[in-house]
């Protein structure tokens, strides 16, 4: 009888390296899927001439737990197991065999010199929670992953391939990153917390906070705080046992009372926020102003249930705000009456435009009188759109023209005025007229007022053409005495 022999995993796992046909010895999906693959129109070529350092490290990447693979090569052929084909998604099964870029093209610019360093430089590295954006399920994912690289060795030493080791971490950091929104969050909350508590503290004692209350509206039980007794001159034991709302309400102005109870009606109907400005009289007798703030909470009936509040002294910013408004009243009542001034004041310029007999004018930059005044249709005859359609110098003699001009620019240009320059302007029914200039200039425009010398500049004329004959005269008297005439 022949004797049996128990089965070694070892031996068959070592006898597999050299039969094709239980190659690779795993019982995993890949392993099927490596046995099945056209390996002979791959740049690996068939099974059976794969080296053994190939096929035994695909058969620790098909063992193993992990999601791992192999870029075998100078083509950087890629093999996998069934773990790694879940992170492939789409990509898989045609994955298999393809070299490694083709299948990550998408992110090739980070993963090319990563897999240069181990392949090359034959480097071991670790990454953890490195980003990437695939394209895996057929739309651009942003994902993090942490891996080991390795090189692959044969006996002699040589880089034959990589091995990686690899594992997706997205959800662990989208879980921390919002973790640490949440935490960002509560610490804000928890901040603003603490900073409205202060305000209140603050507020409290500055005694802008004249005290609180709480009405439980069920039972129409109305409580106060100790602060808010003392401030109405009630016992504060009362208030913490209880007040009906007819004892709080009877100290409130009677021209408010009315106001009082419509909001109050309101927003217990509504629920929600309330604020409402109103008089009470305190302990010392007096009315002041007081902000009633607080809040309605609602039933699921829609019935009112909580309405706690604090009641906040605005006597001194009612008094602010009262001098406030009456500042800007009389404010506007100094406008107005400015306004007033201002209007009469024009309206006197606007007399004395029209009614000046001298000719009055703006010329601009471009040699026009772009305004002018009644006086020079008196003076020259000539209209304003007439004036203001023609180059002023068209106006002017001749023999007056370029002197005019150098006046001008000297105004326009240098800021020098003209003090009783004197010209000779065309009448429109013919003839010239002497007129005597003053132009300022201000801001590219001259500013011009002239008055009309003709009569003058002719009684001139006369009074040196008749001193002129006198000595003429006289000259003639003496020459008839040296000749005895």
């Amino acid at each position: 009888m022949r004797a049996t022999t128990s089965w070694n995993p070892i031996r068959h796992t070592i006898d597999s390296m050299g039969n094709p046909a239980v190659f690779p010895a795993s019982g995993a999906a890949m392993a099927a899927a490596i046995r099945g693959h056209d390996w002979a129109a791959s740049p690996l070529g068939p099974i059976a001439s794969w080296p053994a350092t190939l096929r035994t490290s695909i058969n620790i990447v098909l063992d193993a737990a992990f999601p791992g693979f192999i870029v075998w090569g100078p083509e950087q052929i890629l093999l996998y197991n069934d773990a790694y084909a879940e992170i492939l998604c789409n990509k898989h099964p045609a994955a298999l065999g393809q070299p490694f870029q083709a299948v990550w093209h998408e992110i090739w610019d980070v993963l090319a010199p990563l897999v240069e360093r181990t392949l090359v430089g034959g480097e071991s590295h670790k990454m953890n929670d490195i980003a990437l954006v695939m394209q895996r399920k057929g739309y651009a994912e942003h994902t993090w992953f942490t891996y080991s690289y390795g090189p692959v060795r044969d006996d002699a030493g040589s880089i034959l391939g990589l091995l990686c080791t690899c594992i997706e971490t997205t959800e662990a950091v989208l879980r921390q990153r919002r973790q640490a929104a949440d935490e960002a969050v509560l610490r804000e909350h928890e901040s603003a917390s603490r900073v409205d508590a202060e305000r209140v503290q603050l507020a409290l004692e500055a005694g802008a906070i004249i005290g609180t209350w709480f009405w439980h509206l069920p039972t129409d039980r109305f409580t106060v705080d100790e602060a808010f007794a003392r401030a109405f001159g009630l016992d504060p034991a009362i208030g913490r046992t209880g007040l009906s709302l007819a004892q709080v309400v009877a100290t409130v102005h009677p021209d408010d009372q009315a106001g009082l109870a419509q909001a109050i009606n309101t927003v217990i109907a509504r629920g929600g926020h309330y604020a409402h400005q109103y008089r009470v009289r305190r302990a010392d007798g007096h009315y002041y102003w007081i902000e009633a703030n607080g809040r309605v909470d609602l039933a699921p009936d829609g019935t009112g249930l909580r309405f706690p509040g604090v009641l906040i002294d605005v006597e001194g910013r009612r008094a602010v705000e009262a001098e406030r408004d009456g500042a800007i009243l009389k404010l506007r009542a100094l406008n107005e009456q400015l306004e007033q001034k201002v209007v009469a004041q024009a309206l006197a310029r606007g007399r004395t435009w029209q009614l000046s007999p001298d000719i009055l004018g703006v010329l601009n930059a471009d040699g026009f009188m772009e305004s002018s005044n009644p006086a020079w249709q008196a003076a020259l005859g000539w209209s304003e759109e007439e004036v203001a359609g023609t180059p002023f110098l068209d106006f002017i003699h001749p023999d007056d023209r370029a002197r005019t001009q150098a006046v001008w620019r000297d105004a326009l240009e240098r800021g020098i005025p003209a003090l009783r320059f004197e010209n000779r302007y065309c009448h429109k029914a013919g003839g010239w007229r002497w007129l005597s200039w003053v132009a300022v200039p201000d801001e590219r425009k001259v500013y011009c007022s002239a008055r009309d010398i003709s009569v003058e500049r002719e009684r001139q004329a006369e009074l040196e053409r008749a001193h002129e004959q006198l000595r003429h005269s006289q000259k003639m008297e003496a020459v008839g005495q040296l000749t005895g005439g």
